[in-house]
């Protein structure tokens, strides 16, 4: 039996909801010959009063023809996309995030976020889907959120032959996960969403959905290169200008994302940290008579004591001072710090490396007083750049300040 084809498979996912916006008349727009000699007639019928008034109030049927026939063209070119399509490595947007699914992969062979092996039940796999998603608010517009949490903005579904996948209950990648993540302007987060799917699935069946949460929002193509269609039942391109085959509309209440499709990496979008603002070594930020200053970084395979890493990893000892000069005791914890890389993967803390050091685990600072705490991180060889980032947000300021380490 032959594989239908990809796009008619996503032709019909996206015609499951489709929804052309605007009405055809199913008459003629302009009146034929015979009607309108009748309507000279008609008028010439009538005395001098009669044409004068006949006269203004042609004017005016004139100028409500005219709005007619400009409502018309607006209808017929105001029509609502229901589903952009686009590739892996295609860019697109919903409010003020970016997302790019990046890599998918089916196996039976995953670890979760501790890197111990996860087991999945008889006959069936893990639908890995590698997805980024950046704040690319830059603070210019007037009332923008100083921190936008991803959950907030949309949700993912992976579909199976159109049908939901049940997302694992296990999380494969540090936290935060891809909805909880709470990014600054410019600040990226990229995870592994995994899903169970059934051993045998065919990988052209599984599509990525991705839809606002505010029924405001839209899915936007930023670079014009997704497909889609308005009238997804003929199969039909109804809005390609530029002879690419492609629908060219760049607005949609949702984005399918195809994951068996194969993208050479020189056109894939890469996602990357933009944080000019980030603070240096033994620079604070403060909020509300929070202060939180980074003194300094040790890093490398074998730092002394028992700090020494796995093979293909080093150890990354950040050590950190926050200052309590509010009239308030204030608890720390391990989700309220973040060290990520370039391209937003979190880093895994790693306390057990070394248990002495004083944490940020379950810590209480009293009001006027002062902590000092290191955290360690266990990270891949390799990694350049790296960001210490601390969310204010639970303490009641919405900020999230960054440092940049290295």
């Amino acid at each position: 039996m032959e594989r239908p084809d990809r796009r008619t498979y996503l032709a019909a996912v996206a015609g499951s909801a489709v929804a052309i916006a605007g009405c055809f008349g199913d008459g003629p727009d302009d009146p034929s010959p015979a009607d309108a000699e009748n309507a000279t007639d008609n008028s010439e019928a009538g005395d001098e009063s009669d044409l004068d008034e006949d006269a203004t109030n042609g004017d005016a049927t004139d100028e409500d023809t005219d709005d007619a026939d400009d409502t018309d063209d607006t209808d017929d070119t105001d029509e609502t996309t229901t589903a952009l399509e686009f590739d892996l490595g295609q860019q697109l947007e919903i409010g003020d995030l970016a997302i790019v699914v990046a890599d998918s992969d089916v196996t039976d062979d995953v670890v979760d976020v501790d890197g111990d092996p996860l087991e999945v039940g008889s006959g069936a796999a893990v639908a890995v889907v590698d997805v980024a998603t950046q704040y690319i608010d830059t603070g210019t517009d007037a009332g923008a959120a100083a921190v936008e949490t991803v959950g907030d903005v949309l949700e993912m579904t992976l579909l199976v032959d159109e049908q939901p996948a049940e997302p694992l209950a296990t999380p494969l990648s540090p936290p935060p996960t891809f909805e909880g993540a709470r990014l600054a302007p410019g600040e990226v987060s990229r995870t592994a969403v995994g899903y169970e799917v059934d051993a045998d699935v065919d990988t052209d069946a599984l599509v990525l959905e991705l839809e606002p949460v505010d029924a405001s929002d839209a899915v936007m193509d930023p670079d014009s290169d997704a497909d889609a269609d308005t009238d997804a039942a003929d199969g039909n391109d109804d809005d390609d200008t530029n002879g690419d085959s492609d629908n060219d509309n760049t607005e949609a209440t949702s984005a399918l994302v195809d994951l068996g499709t194969d993208r050479d990496e020189s056109d894939m979008t890469v996602l990357e940290q933009e944080l000019p603002d980030s603070l240096g070594f033994s620079e604070a930020a403060e909020h509300d008579g929070l202060t939180v200053t980074v003194d300094g970084l040790q890093h490398g395979n074998n730092l002394g004591g028992f700090m020494q890493s796995d093979e293909g990893h080093e150890i990354v000892a950040v050590s950190a001072t926050v200052e309590n000069t509010s009239t308030r005791d204030r608890d720390l914890t391990p989700a309220q710090v973040r060290l990520t890389d370039g391209f937003g993967w979190s880093q895994a803390a790693a306390p057990s490396v070394l248990r002495a050091l004083a944490d940020f685990d379950g810590v209480t600072i009293d009001a006027g007083e002062t902590y000092d705490g290191t955290i360690t991180y266990q990270i891949e060889t390799g990694i350049d750049a790296l960001y210490w980032v601390f969310d204010f947000g639970e303490w009641g300021t919405d900020r999230r300040e960054s440092w940049q380490l290295r």
